[in-house]
């Protein structure tokens, strides 16, 4: 079973997404910060994270930052979620490694394909 780590500030989205997920065949944890998302993305070694940019305490990009900066973390794929698809965002998300960019709101569907395709590449 393919596991995924969804780190998000809003109840609402970590819920949905864990429902619709698990629903998929997907083991899923979640994190409301930052520093949590950091400390399950080492021990438990998802196969994809998915990461909010706009968070309380820290940034999703600085969550990335030391995603990348990890030996443990660093080669898990990372998607990040965003309500804003503004390009600077988009360019900062592919600088710091990033594998993809999902813009709020968005549909169970499309969000499940972004993760299929991600996590095969990441098997490969």
């Amino acid at each position: 079973m393919k596991k995924v780590l969804v780190i998000d500030d809003e109840p609402h989205v970590l819920q949905v997404v864990k429902a619709r997920l698990q629903a998929n065949d997907y083991s899923v944890e979640t994190a409301d910060t930052g520093k949590e998302g950091l400390k399950i993305a080492a021990e438990w070694q998802p196969h994809l994270i998915l990461l909010d940019i706009t968070m309380p305490g820290m940034s999703g990009f600085e969550v990335l930052q030391r995603l990348k900066g990890d030996s443990a973390t660093a080669k898990i794929p990372v998607v990040m979620l965003s309500a804003s698809g503004e390009t600077a965002n988009i360019f900062e998300a592919e600088k710091l490694w990033a594998v993809d960019f999902v813009i709020k709101p968005f549909s169970s569907d499309d969000l499940l394909t972004v993760i299929r395709r991600n996590v095969k590449a990441y098997e490969a």
